[in-house]
């Protein structure tokens, strides 16, 4: 049975890796493109206003684009969505509130900022750079 350390170790791990990945060129270009390729056919509203449905068929596959590179990294490092879950969890625990691949994440299911600019569905870590 594996212990509560090696469990928080391997929790810590995960939060670092993924936000090395979120970080990443490979990810950006990724996100860039995707907003290159969409955003001509977003509709601006503001935010709480009802979305046009075409903001919600790009926010839709935005949501998608993002559960399939997460699914791929969960993957890759042999976890699963719950182990980041309280890998995440536990980071804000420990007083992390800057947390740039949870900030992907929130993009990703919070329909209101479909139509936001492009910039603004990046995380702040990224935009200051």
């Amino acid at each position: 049975m594996e212990s509560s350390m090696e469990r928080e170790s391997f929790y810590a791990d995960l939060v670092e890796k993924l936000e090395h990945f979120f970080l990443s060129p490979e990810l950006m270009v990724r996100v860039g493109d995707f907003m290159g390729e969409h955003v001509q056919s977003l509709i601006a509203t503001p935010k709480g206003d009802e979305q046009p449905l075409i903001n919600h068929d790009v926010f839709n596959k935005y949501s998608a684009l993002i559960e399939d590179v997460l699914e791929a990294f969960l993957s890759e490092h042999d976890a699963e969505g719950s182990d980041l879950y309280e890998a995440v969890l536990m980071s804000k625990e420990n007083g992390n509130d800057s947390i740039c691949c949870l900030d992907f994440l929130l993009a990703s299911v919070r329909s209101d900022d479909v139509a936001a600019p492009p910039h603004s569905l990046m995380p702040s870590k990224v935009q200051a750079h």
